[in-house]
């Protein structure tokens, strides 16, 4: 049974593999680089991928979404593209390594500053104290969309507001809800968006994307071969050529290309209430263990579906390893975001996460309740 779809979305939709594959034996050459039919098609699907994630996200100029190989390079790009020496930026404590490492990155090699703005132990946000954090310096506002330890839901419409007010751009981490819940970039102000397609847009590994509105505002960290105007010795400055250099995976990109197909089709409302409902319903029950410790809220309302819980005071990486024994796939440990570990008290021990997928049913979750209970009793036989 795998409960680990925060890490990677699986299985993937049948769709998916078929795109993956009609490119690799229909197609499978580069676009923009020759004017031959195949070429065309290529570049076609790359163009309707674009327009795709255009339309999920409403930004009004697909131009100036580029791909990227994930989530991680995406934010790299924005954020060391973007802050200056002597800058400030302010993010929040349930950031992921891939935008929190660079933040710290330039604190050391360009002396910019930064501020953390946390949420209590339940995952909520104060906005008063986020407005304390804002100074005249403050250059960059970064939050993660969902928190991929505890599920819970960052009020990015109430951040965007206050960070268009103050005129600072709005940088959104959407991994962990893109494809789960609408995001407006108008509505909410975000000035830069940026995610991967692996996770809960059903995609395929290897292929992010980051959406600028503004691309004035990012330098080029990466120049290369863009297929236009190979004359000139310097990188185009107009998007997505500006922040596209060298090959993209377009095998990736048809695939991502049909799992958005996958999630229109469906709808996401659909697939978030399923994803919730399983959710909810695990949550009830654990409740009714003492042993179990759950982490950040419950209420379902302000939910992706994650659960992050431990059992008593064993180490998360040996229940893991007891649940794998019996073909339950969880994720153990500080999954990449110690910031929110540091909040919750579990830096030492980690969390036990379990997060659903469209796929996931009711009955995955009573084997896995009998199997926990088990597991705790043996648990409670040894020693460490």
């Amino acid at each position: 049974m795998y409960f680990d779809n925060s890490t990677t979305s699986y299985p993937k939709p049948q769709e998916v593999y078929d795109a993956i594959s009609d490119y690799g034996k229909h197609i499978g050459v580069s676009p923009s680089r020759s004017m031959y039919k195949l070429a065309r098609s290529s570049n076609k699907i790359i163009d309707y991928t674009r327009e795709k994630l255009a339309n999920l996200f409403n930004i009004t100029n697909s131009s100036n979404i580029c791909f990227t190989p994930n989530a991680t390079y995406s934010a790299n790009i924005a954020i060391k593209g973007l802050l200056k020496q002597g800058d400030h930026v302010i993010i929040t404590n349930f950031e992921h390594n891939a935008l929190y490492r660079p933040v710290v990155a330039l604190a050391s090699a360009k002396n910019v500053s930064y501020s953390i703005f946390k949420s209590n132990k339940e995952g909520i946000f104060d906005l008063n104290n986020l407005q304390n954090l804002i100074k005249t310096n403050t250059k960059l506002i970064i939050c993660n969309h969902a928190s991929n330890v505890i599920g819970v839901v960052s009020p990015i419409m109430q951040i965007g507001t206050l960070a268009k007010k103050n005129k600072i751009p709005f940088l959104v981490d959407c991994s962990q809800s893109a494809g789960l819940i609408n995001i407006d970039v108008q509505k909410n102000n975000i000035e830069i968006l940026l995610g991967t397609g692996h996770k809960s847009l059903l995609g395929p590994p290897g292929i992010g994307f980051l959406y600028i509105r503004n691309d004035n505002l990012i330098n080029t960290i990466i120049e290369g071969g863009t297929g236009h105007n190979s004359l000139s010795p310097k990188h185009p400055k107009n998007m997505p050529d500006k922040l596209e250099a060298g090959t993209l995976n377009y095998l990736g990109i048809a695939g991502l290309s049909a799992s958005l197909d996958y999630i229109i089709k469906e709808k996401i409302d659909n697939i978030l209430n399923h994803e919730l409902e399983l959710t909810e319903f695990l949550l009830n029950k654990l409740q009714k263990f003492p042993f179990i410790k759950i982490y950040g809220t419950k209420n379902i309302n302000v939910k992706v579906p994650i659960v992050s819980f431990n059992i008593d005071n064993f180490p998360s990486s040996y229940v893991a390893k007891m649940l794998d024994e019996h073909n339950i796939y969880v994720r153990p440990g500080l999954h990449c975001a110690p910031l929110i570990h540091k909040t919750l008290g579990t830096i030492n021990q980690g969390t036990i996460r379990l997060s659903f997928g469209y796929k996931n049913n009711r009955n995955e979750i009573e084997k896995f309740l009998y199997i926990i209970t088990d597991i705790y009793k043996n648990l409670t036989k040894l020693s460490f």
